[in-house]
């Protein structure tokens, strides 16, 4: 009786410590789960209020649009060394096009700090990503203004 009792009790325990564990684990996968979810929320409001704060605007020159030039999406991106030094910028041609166009930085005093020409031969309803490289030690700031015109 007493060996009967004895397994009884080994089987009791090993049933109830091995549901307590799942329990256990369960609750746990549940609670990283619910944190994996905030995280990844308090990310992309982060990245959201990053990129409201950076926003990157080109005021292009009447004369390009006249000559059939509109902006799509903006980047900045480092290369050479520098630091937030290339604005890729999406084109997006109505007519034909064949012109210099010249990028310009300037800082938050007004105060000129890069220039980048590239020659652009675009048929219309072209379209494409074109990078305007600056000096390496242009940096493209919060504050900075970018311009697009025609070179002359």
């Amino acid at each position: 009786m007493r060996k009967l009792l004895l397994i009884f009790t080994v089987v009791f325990y090993f049933f109830s410590c091995s549901e307590t564990k799942e329990k256990a684990k369960e609750t746990i996968n549940a609670g990283g789960e619910i944190v994996g979810k905030t995280v990844g929320e308090f990310s992309k409001g982060v990245s959201a209020g990053v990129d409201e704060t950076f926003e990157i605007k080109i005021d292009a020159a009447q004369e390009v649009a006249q000559e059939g030039v509109s902006l799509g999406k903006i980047e900045l991106k480092s290369i050479n060394g520098g630091h937030d030094n290339l604005v890729n910028t999406y084109l997006i041609f109505s007519k034909d096009f064949k012109n210099p166009l010249v990028l310009k930085a300037f800082d938050s005093k007004n105060l000129e700090m890069g220039r980048s020409v590239l020659e652009i031969k675009a048929k219309a309803n072209d379209a494409a990503f074109y990078g305007f490289a600056l000096d390496t030690l242009t940096n493209i700031d919060a504050d900075s203004k970018l311009t697009l015109e025609l070179a002359k």
